[in-house]
């Protein structure tokens, strides 16, 4: 039962939205035969793993709005000729592809794209007193939704990145300032997306602080129940797993579940997980999920969480 009170209290509102630092477990799972309970499009990502939630955090609620976008401050959008509009994808040909691939793999939502740009070669320059604004828009039409991958990912001091749509800033992902190598932002919903870069100091525009060499267009729609079968798609899940909004008895447990996503083989799935305490019951968040989904450490490097990912109703609709 103090399993269950923790999984409350670190998952069961919008608390969850503190930082996450995730530890994958690989362990298979039976694929048949057991419920189902959909996490939620509301989360951080993955960080390091194995750090445990300061005692400062765990009842903390977060901001109820979210400071403006340094472009919203000075009034700056991407100039209409600067956006980067990419080839429409033959969506029908990937549903096909997925259904021949059939069951025992993770389900494809979205396929990787290459475009190679980066703030020396592409998008806009806004000077801001001592320092300055970038923008950059891309367009990849029929997307359901758009992230993209940074690589060589190294800011000036006090910079940070924001990706959102430009039909609701208001939304938008971030502030990042992670450092490394490569990462993938959180998923933008529609077929656009703004990438913002905010420096507050002189910037030297000799060097690049990130390239994005590739970004996922999802071509499945998000959080439609009904996508296998109105795409005539043979479900890679067995016919006994449930909706957990069907069973309120569930309601705790279901807290802990999240959504996962993952970069593969030039393309991007999802499975889920839950997150479980240990005897410890320290709050380390440790992370379960299947072997087939994330089976060594470079897929999870790849992998963000999304939590609360329900049901309006019984069946019904995921609420974003």
């Amino acid at each position: 039962m103090e399993i269950k009170r923790d999984f409350k209290r670190l998952n069961g509102s919008k608390r969850a939205q503190n930082s996450v630092h995730v530890l994958f477990l690989f362990i298979i799972f039976s694929v048949c035969c057991t419920l189902i309970i959909p996490g939620s499009l509301f989360a951080d990502g993955i960080s390091t793993p194995g750090s445990t939630i300061p005692p400062e955090q765990w009842e903390k609620e977060p901001p109820m709005k979210k400071p403006p976008l340094p472009s919203q401050l000075y009034n700056l959008k991407p100039s209409p000729d600067k956006v980067l509009h990419l080839p429409p994808i033959d969506v029908d040909k990937l549903i096909e592809e997925d259904r021949a691939a059939g069951k025992g793999r993770p389900l494809r939502d979205a396929v990787i794209r290459e475009i190679n740009v980066s703030p020396l070669t592409h998008g806009e320059w806004y000077e801001i007193g001592k320092g300055s604004i970038w923008l950059f828009e891309i367009h990849a039409p029929s997307a359901e939704g758009i992230n993209i991958r940074f690589t060589d990912f190294y800011l000036p001091e006090g910079a940070k990145v924001y990706v959102y749509s430009p039909s609701s800033p208001d939304k938008y992902k971030g502030p990042y300032r992670i450092e490394g190598p490569n990462f993938g932002s959180d998923l933008v919903l529609g077929d656009r997306v703004i990438i913002e870069l905010a420096i507050p100091i002189p910037f030297d525009h000799s060097k690049a602080p990130f390239i994005i060499k590739e970004i996922g267009h999802m071509y499945r729609p998000f959080g439609r129940k009904t996508t296998s079968e109105r795409m005539n798609i043979t479900p890679l899940a067995a016919t006994c797993h449930n909706d957990a909004t069907c069973y309120p008895e569930w309601a705790t447990e279901g807290d802990a579940v999240g959504r996962l996503v993952f970069f593969e083989s030039g393309l991007t799935a999802y499975c889920t997980g839950t997150i479980i305490d240990n005897f410890a019951q320290d709050r380390t968040p440790y992370f379960l999920t299947t072997n087939h989904c994330i089976p060594n450490d470079t897929l999870a490097n790849t992998a963000r969480v999304y939590w609360f990912y329900e049901t309006s109703s019984c069946n019904g609709t995921p609420i974003r």
